[in-house]
């Protein structure tokens, strides 16, 4: 069973506008941004700027908190690059039992 110290709450920062943004570069979150979050504060940021901020140049701390990650802290929230996530629809329960029915002398 999941338990409850195994979650932990993120901070989305939103603009003005009411839309959801990283809040190093501003930029607005939207489907084909790589989103990720640091575990150790719950903040949320574009990939891009903890790629530039904080990876390439080696400095592993948040950088609104201060505070110290390692880069298994890094947790991908939404990866528009990567399709080794990507859901495979033949494994679906309705269509496996579609094509089951279809094979027993259906239509």
């Amino acid at each position: 069973p999941l338990k409850l110290k195994s979650l932990k709450k993120l901070k989305f920062h939103k603009s003005q506008a009411g839309k959801y943004h990283c809040p190093l570069t501003y930029k607005e979150f939207s489907a084909h941004t790589h989103i990720v979050a640091i575990w150790t504060s719950g903040n949320v940021y574009a990939y891009e700027a903890v790629d530039e901020l904080n990876l390439k140049p080696k400095n592993m701390k948040d950088l609104l908190t201060g505070e110290s990650f390692k880069r298994s802290d890094i947790i991908s929230i939404q990866d528009p690059h990567n399709f080794s996530n990507a859901r495979n629809i033949t494994s679906y329960l309705h269509l496996k039992k579609k094509e089951g029915e279809e094979g027993e002398g259906g239509e």
